[in-house]
């Protein structure tokens, strides 16, 4: 890093953090009626792509980034609500595959909906080249990230 880039660079990551936490914060909120959090929306959104795929603790830890405990809190109150199911795992009996549900992929969407607003408030702050060109840059950040 550039002695002229730091300053930028830390201003932006400073940004970054404020904008993602309330973001965070207003999406949190938008949820509170649904009855799921953002960490149980993110897990409902992973498995939705591949609904009849189901996926072990450790594997949702490795790909959620998340730690085991959170991740086993959240798929606990998940399977509470009947939006997804702990199926014995075929290969060793003391691991449970999740998967998710119909009424997950139910929710899954009241969630996204509920969401959407406060997102598109944020996004409205940016013209179609200032997102295209943030998008832009988002994915290619991403791409050096999980690599």
């Amino acid at each position: 890093m550039t002695d002229q880039r730091a300053p930028l660079i830390q201003r932006g990551i400073v940004d970054l953090m404020i904008a993602t936490d309330r973001l965070r914060f207003q999406i949190e909120t938008s949820l509170r009626p649904v009855g799921i959090n953002l960490t149980q929306m993110s897990l409902l959104n992973h498995f939705s792509w591949r609904p009849d795929h189901a996926q072990s603790i450790t594997e949702l830890t490795e790909v959620m980034a998340i730690n085991q405990p959170g991740v086993t809190k959240a798929v606990a109150a998940l399977a509470d609500k009947g939006l997804v199911e702990k199926i014995d795992s075929a290969e060793d009996a003391r691991v449970k595959q999740v998967k998710i549900t119909a009424k997950g992929l139910d929710v899954l969407n009241q969630a996204r909906r509920a969401a959407y607003p406060p997102v598109e408030a944020a996004f409205g702050q940016l013209d179609d080249g200032e997102l295209a060109a943030f998008v832009g840059h988002l994915r290619k950040m991403k791409a050096y990230l999980t690599e």
